[in-house]
């Protein structure tokens, strides 16, 4: 799973978990760029066509409200290439700021050296996961 599925579901079952990593994730608001493979992902299309509403429907953006509602706060921990073709970058502080606001204390971001490839997952799970093992471990 990417980091736009890990986001989705931390979100929509906070309860199910105890930390989130979202390396690199297609988070795109409003829409993904020309050239993201997400415009031909078959929950995004509609007649052959890349549907904005299924787009809009499933962004993180959509999901917010309930995950305030619920009152519970996954730790997150958000990484990004910084010279990543699709600008994901930009995303993810994007993500990050509305994190912040809500939840200070459990939302990291960084932004390392590297497009939107292998070097920049592996590199980034190396770092998340200690945060993620370190969370969780807290709340036993």
């Amino acid at each position: 799973m990417g980091g736009y599925g890990a986001l989705n579901l931390s979100l929509s079952h906070p309860e199910l978990f105890c930390a989130a990593g979202v390396l690199s994730p297609a988070i795109y608001d409003p829409l993904p760029p020309e050239t993201s493979t997400a415009r031909q992902t078959a929950q995004f299309v509609k007649d052959n066509q890349f549907d904005e509403k299924a787009w809009g429907d499933s962004l993180y953006t959509a999901r917010l409200n309930n995950y305030y509602q619920k009152d519970l706060v996954v730790p997150i921990w958000i990484e990004s290439g910084d010279h990543d073709s699709l600008g994901i970058v930009l995303a993810a502080a994007k993500l990050y700021w509305t994190l912040h606001n809500y939840q200070p204390e459990d939302v990291e971001y960084r932004v390392i050296d590297g497009d939107h490839d292998w070097m920049v997952f592996r590199d980034s799970s190396i770092r998340a996961l200690p945060y993620m093992s370190q969370k969780c471990e807290a709340l036993k």
